[in-house]
């Protein structure tokens, strides 16, 4: 499917044609709910890899290689031809989707000739490098080929990122995958291959719960397949040694399942026995086998789950059924770090914990009950010392009447967290026009300003950058009485944008990243190159007939 502008794109119809086939899969044979005549994948035996020949191999990177697995970007070995999953060049990513147009002589600069006073980021040529200071980072680079995007020198990405003036971030790709306003459910996800082209899984409620999965096959070109099986959110990952995408998929009903997709097609799926939701942001993306996730068990509260091949649960020591919105990050020893909104005190409280027992509160939600419309989301940084810093986005109702906050976290040390207001309702000198008017040539301008956490990435040297939105609706009404009166816009003048912002200086700044566009639900990937991917449901700018939500794809670079 070719992306265009969603507003010029025009409305076509959803395929439903779905394509089965087996995939690789280390676990217990699953049951294939979706299709009867399915066997489900060939298994090989503990300790070796199946690759898409069916053959077993050992694990190590490019283990599929020659066997219908991708090959790493510097493997020099056999390549199949038949092998579907790979393209003519395995090394390099097209430069305009992931390289600003004046780096083409030096592909692994991710910025050049940078520097900030503020705690940022600079970059020079030399040894590859990174470090610390201030909660940023530093790097260094040398001239040569891209690595893969899941090199273990280079991922999770530890040097800098794009955003301030000395290195702000270009829009390098803005495309759409879905061009259908359609209700979403959930938050789409997304993951890159080892070529740093970027995959999405979304969904829609229209119908059953109906998901997609897409994958980039060059820029602003989305190949769009539904997906076997019912899915109403999920996270996606990549295994560079397999070449294949796993997805851990909440199927709706509390049913949740692990997928592999072997370039071909999904395979049958391991389901979880029992009673389980999951929602986007309680996943990580490792780039690895192994599937990281916190679930939801009705009446009972969260519990940490892994999928290494097969399901592996662990209760968590405090929380209960009636807390909300847990997220998720790995660091790169394991240890799983979560937040989410405890309810079961006087008042709403954001709750850090890891499965390495640490259990801290981080800030007040405000007057409750708590919405799940405002985003939360952690990432972690390093220390420089080995020690993982959780900073956390979210929102809260702690403004001024109760308005919401988007409110950054930094844990600087043991039940020590710094709070930073980044945007903050205030609903002095507005204008509402929630009154009907009471007879004709009434005339009401509504004036209001929100704000909504949307996403945050992190790189591991430092530097996090969140995205946020800022709604300005400016709309003049007139009153219509034909027969009972009610308020008719006579001129819109609203603002919709999405702002990217970070720390300077221990101050959160921002900049408008993506203007006119209406982002509803996101999330957000730094890959092996420091590059940004963004994938959002999104509404139509202005509102269009249709009240639903596209699908949009933005990579952002310096």
């Amino acid at each position: 499917m070719h992306a265009m502008h969603r507003r010029l794109a025009p409305i076509a119809g959803l395929g439903l044609g779905i394509a089965l086939g087996q995939g690789c899969y280390d676990g217990p044979l699953p049951v294939d709910t979706d299709v009867g005549s399915s066997t489900g994948p060939y298994l090989c035996g503990p300790g070796f890899v199946t690759c898409p020949d069916n053959s077993c191999q050992p694990p190590a990177p490019g283990a599929c290689c020659g066997h219908g697995g991708l090959c790493p970007s510097d493997d020099t070995g056999p390549v199949d031809p038949t092998n579907t999953t790979l393209t003519t060049s395995t090394t390099l990513p097209p430069t305009s989707t992931t390289l600003p147009p004046d780096t083409t002589t030096d592909m692994t600069a991710s910025a050049t000739d940078t520097s900030s006073s503020g705690g940022e980021s600079s970059s020079s040529g030399g040894e590859s490098t990174s470090s610390s200071s201030g909660g940023e980072s530093t790097s260094t680079t040398t001239g040569g080929m891209l690595p893969g995007c899941y090199d273990p020198m280079t991922f999770p990405w530890s040097g800098p990122l794009c955003g301030p003036a000395a290195a702000p971030c270009v829009v390098q790709a803005s495309e759409t995958i879905e061009p259908m306003q359609l209700p979403r459910n959930g938050t789409p996800s997304i993951a890159v291959n080892d070529d740093c082209e970027p995959a999405v899984l979304h969904a829609t409620s229209q119908g059953g719960t109906l998901g997609f999965f897409a994958q980039r096959t060059a820029p602003g070109v989305w190949d769009v397949q539904p997906t076997p099986f019912p899915m109403s959110q999920g996270g996606l990952d990549f295994d560079p040694v397999t070449g294949f995408f796993g997805a851990m998929v909440y199927e709706g009903a509390f049913q949740v399942s692990a997928r592999i997709h072997d370039g071909v097609a999904w395979n049958g799926g391991d389901p979880l026995m029992g009673s389980q939701s999951l929602s986007t942001k309680a996943f990580a993306l490792t780039g690895d086998a192994t599937l990281h996730g916190v679930l939801q068990q009705p009446a009972v509260g969260f519990v940490d789950a892994t999928w290494p091949g097969a399901w592996m649960l662990a209760g968590m020591p405090s929380g209960g059924p009636t807390d909300l919105s847990p997220a998720l990050a790995v660091a790169p020893d394991g240890t799983h770090h979560f937040t989410y909104w405890s309810t079961g005190g006087m008042s709403p409280m954001l709750r850090w914990e890891t499965s390495a027992g640490g259990l801290e509160d981080v800030m007040p939600y405000g007057i409750g009950p708590v919405s799940p419309a405002l985003a939360q989301e952690l990432v972690l940084t390093d220390d420089g010392a080995g020690a993982m810093v959780p900073h956390v986005i979210a929102g809260a109702q702690t403004a001024i009447g109760n308005r919401v906050q988007v409110i950054h976290a930094r844990r600087d040390g043991a039940a020590l967290w710094t709070t930073s207001v980044v945007a903050s309702e205030d609903p002095t000198g507005e204008t509402t026009c929630d009154v009907p008017p009471l007879g004709p040539g009434e005339l009401c301008t509504l004036d209001r300003t929100t704000y909504r956490p949307l996403a945050i990435a992190s790189s591991l040297g430092g530097d996090v950058r969140w995205l946020y939105t800022e709604v300005h609706e400016l709309v003049d009404y007139a009153s219509d009485c034909m027969p009972g009166c009610e308020w008719v816009p006579l001129v819109d003048m609203s603002t919709y944008d999405v702002l990217l912002g970070w720390l300077e200086g221990g101050a959160p700044q921002s900049t408008v990243i993506l203007p006119d566009v209406r982002a509803i639900r996101a999330n957000m990937e730094v890959d092996g190159q420091g590059v940004m991917h963004v994938v959002a449901y999104a509404e139509e700018v202005p509102d269009a007939a249709a009240t639903g939500l596209t699908v949009e794809y933005f990579q952002l670079a310096p």
